[in-house]
């Protein structure tokens, strides 16, 4: 059976800043290699993709991304180490948070399981 659910991380007292948006923009970032082209493959302003990842560099106190000036090959972004094992970790964590989910579920109601 497959669940739909969002999973948001509160660390902070007030309110959550990662969930799958957030994530989705930096495996976009990854991607892509451009915060622009991440936000735009997601249908967003730059100014806003800009905004989430500052607000959640802000809260988790170091940088998920890092700039690199234009020039000749031209700018981009990329993830830090820290940021790529933040996503890692949210990844690993909804993954292990669904099979959890879908264990209570056979346990709970076992006749839906035909």
């Amino acid at each position: 059976m497959a669940f739909s659910f969002y999973i948001r991380i509160p660390f902070t007292s007030d309110g959550s800043f990662f969930g799958p948006g957030v994530n989705e923009l930096l495996h976009n970032i990854d991607t892509a290699k451009s915060l622009s082209a991440a936000a735009n493959m997601m249908g967003m302003s730059y100014s806003k993709a800009w905004k989430i990842i500052h607000v959640a560099e802000k809260k988790l106190g170091y940088p998920l991304t890092v700039k690199s000036i234009g020039g000749a090959a031209g700018g981009g972004s990329s993830l830090t180490e820290k940021g790529r094992s933040f996503m890692e970790r949210y990844d690993a964590f909804v993954a292990d948070s669904y099979k959890a989910v879908e264990a209570c579920f056979q346990h709970y109601f076992p006749e839906a399981q035909q």
